[in-house]
Order: C-alpha cells, then sequence, then structure tokens
C-alpha cells in the first residue's frame, strides 16, 4: 500500500550554535511532522545566499546574531543585514515566511520592528527550554 503524505514544508534554518539548531530540528521533527530531508541547516550567511540561489524554502527560521562566513565570528546584525540583502536581490529564492530567533533581549527589541514591517515572527529562544 502507498503511503501519502501530506505536502511538507521545505525549511532552512540558519544558526551557528549547533546545540540551538539540534532543538530546533527536534521539535521540528516531533511536532509538525516535517521530515529531516525537509530541512536544510547553514551556519553562516554566504551558504544561505548560495542554497537559497539553488532552492526554495517554505520557511526560514534564521538567528539574529550569525556570521556572514563560516569560521567568522557572529555579526550581532547579521541576520538583519541577510535580510536586507535577500529583500533586494533577484536572484535568490524568497521564503513563504521567516522566524527570527535570538536568545538576547537587545536583539529582540532592536530586530523586533524590522520583523513586524514584514509580517514575519521573531522569538526568543530561551537555552533551559526543551520547548
Amino acid at each position: 500500500m502507498r503511503e501519502w503524505r501530506l505536502q511538507v514544508l521545505k525549511i532552512l534554518i540558519i544558526d551557528d550554535r549547533k546545540d540551538k539548531v539540534n532543538k530546533i530540528e527536534k521539535n521540528l521533527l516531533v511536532l509538525s511532522g516535517v521530515l529531516k530531508s525537509d530541512i536544510d541547516i547553514v551556519d553562516n550567511i554566504q551558504d544561505a545566499l548560495i542554497i537559497l540561489r539553488k532552492k526554495h524554502f517554505d520557511i526560514i527560521i534564521l538567528d539574529i546574531q550569525v556570521p556572514w562566513r563560516g569560521g567568522e565570528q557572529p555579526l550581532i546584525n547579521g541576520g538583519i543585514r541577510f535580510l536586507e540583502y535577500i529583500q533586494l536581490s533577484d536572484d535568490i529564492n524568497l521564503p513563504l515566511s521567516i522566524i527570527g530567533i535570538t536568545a538576547y533581549d537587545e536583539s529582540l527589541v532592536e530586530c523586533g520592528g524590522y520583523f513586524q514591517n514584514y509580517l514575519w515572527g521573531l522569538v526568543k529562544f530561551d537555552e533551559a527550554s526543551d520547548e
């Protein structure tokens, strides 16, 4: 018998912290029914831009403080710089939705208005939570 599955979301996670990525991925797999093959993960903006030129994603989960290139230190406004760049690029496959994520209160306050302007979500990542 053939197994049917609903159209599944394609998700791109952009985050340089493996522990945080593992929690996000675990929750996506358990709570939403998304398959591991439907999730791509990159740890810097440059790699995200490369993959967004090749593939389409329904949702991007974006760390606000993320490095521009692999091996570099995270930029306080790296996520916002990424968002500004993709809004102006005509060779990027824009997602349907973007969810910003940060563990830092100051990033939450500073970037909240930017996300509200585009009707995107911005959430605080709680290190102690399993959700």
